[in-house]
């Protein structure tokens, strides 16, 4: 399977926070607690006066006109819908952190932060941002930013230090390997967490594109995506929504609008008071007969549904996997007061067919049972054929294991993947796993390896040794290489690809009624 490099970018750059793919597993540092979190600011009077306006007048559901009355603080009023798990309330700061994760840009180095033994590291690298060009390798070792010692810092608090004004300048003190610390100076610029992370051309032409969240300009970047693998011989297309929780509404509807014919239905969607707004395909597609695939999962969530909705209806993609999560609610933003803003619950949408996917509100008011989303549902998008995932259940299965073996084992990965790296200077993207690296692992681990028994450890080994293999080629060559990788041994990326070579008898059978 052959790797082409998407319109803008070939790696996805995953910000603040996220660090699951490198070191402990735990999102956090080995061995210690988090710091407590600062305090959240106490929201200004002005700001609780407009979302209880909000409420009282744009909510999807009429609000307890007496509660909103009564309410006398943020809390009271978020109480009052309090089973609704999109209406919140955020300061300037978080409200910054969000938009980050949905997409927008902001001023930066282009890089993925992490924690390997306590330790903040770099992971990805944006191939044209500052980090790259200045130099910066996956696994090093960042000791400081600007004057200030990381030592005992989170992986978002170094990400917030990172971050700032574009155009401006930061110094971080790095160390690779055993060599001495260096300083490299870096000017901010705009950095924009990609949607498209990865895509890849087999040789019978079946191409799979990832689509991590529905970002801003995803639509355009696809498109010039799919019109480069069709340059290289591409036939049929595998979209890969699985872990995709969303984003812009528009956005997934230009996704739609790639695939459909102009005119057709794409999305519905009813507020409290007013007429439904009904989105259609407003031009003429560019692609409007290549087979198309969807894989989806219970993490394929809100504008991911809409995609899959409205080329399920039309009867324009066979749609695999899993059922999806069900979320049929559209939320709307407000500014509020002194840069406070709140997201807020305002309608639903349904597919071209009338579908409700919506899985209902989360929780009942007194419910104490957390909410799991991965259980069975009667919303959500269900596929035409339906695989369990067997990766990513091996996958949680294997976290499960370790977890009980405890930080020990997660420090021996870490090491492994190092060691690894060393032995394999020539190192290839498309290596198979191997085999012995999961018994390095164990006996680096000692005795919380041994305490797991030998038919846990066999249960690990397998995907020990893959996770070694797809670490290692993540710090070599980037996320988008290891998410290659991955698909090119996934089962349900081989059962979409023969779903299209030959769907006639593999899903028109159990096609929707």
């Amino acid at each position: 399977m052959t790797g082409i490099r998407p319109a803008r970018v070939p790696a996805l750059v995953i910000m603040a926070g996220l660090v699951l793919q490198l070191g402990t597993l735990h999102g956090q540092s080995a061995g210690q607690s988090p710091p407590p979190a600062a305090p959240s600011p106490a929201p200004p009077e002005a700001a609780v006066d407009a979302f209880r306006r909000l409420l009282a007048t744009r909510y999807v559901t009429p609000v307890d006109p007496e509660g909103l009355a009564k309410a006398r603080s943020m809390e009271d009023l978020l109480q009052l819908v309090r089973t609704d798990p999109f209406t919140d309330v955020y300061s300037p700061s978080q409200w910054q952190q969000l938009t980050v994760s949905l997409g927008e840009s902001f001023g930066g180095i282009g890089a993925v932060l992490g924690s390997i033994r306590d330790t903040v590291v770099i992971g990805d690298l944006l191939p044209d941002g500052p980090a790259a060009a200045a130099g910066l390798h996956a696994r090093d070792r960042v000791l400081a930013i600007d004057d200030s010692s990381v030592s005992g810092w989170t992986v978002p608090h170094a990400v917030s230090r990172i971050r700032g004004r574009i155009g401006t300048k930061v110094t971080l003190s790095i160390v690779r390997g055993t060599g001495p610390a260096q300083p490299i100076s870096l000017i901010r610029a705009s950095v924009q967490t990609p949607s498209l992370p990865a895509a890849s051309l087999a040789p019978n032409g079946i191409g799979v594109i990832t689509l991590s969240q529905f970002g801003p300009g995803i639509s355009s970047d696809l498109a010039s995506t799919i019109e480069r693998m069709r340059a290289h011989g591409l036939t049929s297309l595998i979209l890969d929504l699985r872990g995709n929780p969303g984003g812009l509404l528009d956005e997934a509807i230009a996704v739609a609008n790639l695939f459909l014919p102009k005119g057709n239905l794409i999305v519905e969607t009813r507020y409290r008071g007013q007429d439904p707004d009904r989105h259609f395909a407003d031009r003429s597609p560019p692609f409007p007969t290549m087979p198309l695939a969807l894989l989806v999962g219970p993490e394929s969530a809100s504008a991911s549904e809409i995609l899959a909705g409205a080329l399920q209806d039309a009867h324009r993609a066979v749609v695999i996997g899993r059922q999806t999560y069900g979320k049929g609610l559209v939320q709307s933003t407000s500014p509020l007061a002194e840069g406070w803003m709140a997201k807020f619950t305002v309608g639903r949408w349904y597919t071209p067919a009338g579908r409700l996917i919506d899985r209902g509100m989360h929780a009942s008011a007194d419910s104490t049972k957390p909410f799991d989303p991965m259980a069975p549902h009667s919303g959500g998008i269900q596929p035409e054929i339906v695989i369990q995932d067997s990766v990513q259940d091996a996958a949680s299965q294997a976290y499960d294991l370790m977890e009980k073996a405890g930080t020990p084992i997660f420090l021996a990965l870490d090491d492994e993947v190092g060691r690894f790296l060393a032995e394999h200077p020539d190192l290839s993207p498309s290596a198979d796993p191997v085999s012995g690296s999961a018994a390095q692992v164990f006996a680096g681990a000692g005795a919380a390896a041994d305490s797991l028994g030998a038919e846990a450890k066999a249960t690990l080994t397998p995907w020990l040794d893959g996770q070694v293999t797809k670490r290692a080629i993540e710090a070599r060559f980037g996320y988008g290489s290891s998410l290659i990788w991955q698909n090119s041994r996934d089962p349900q990326v081989a059962a979409a690809a023969r779903a299209l070579i030959s769907p006639n008898t593999e899903w028109t059978t159990t096609q929707r009624n």
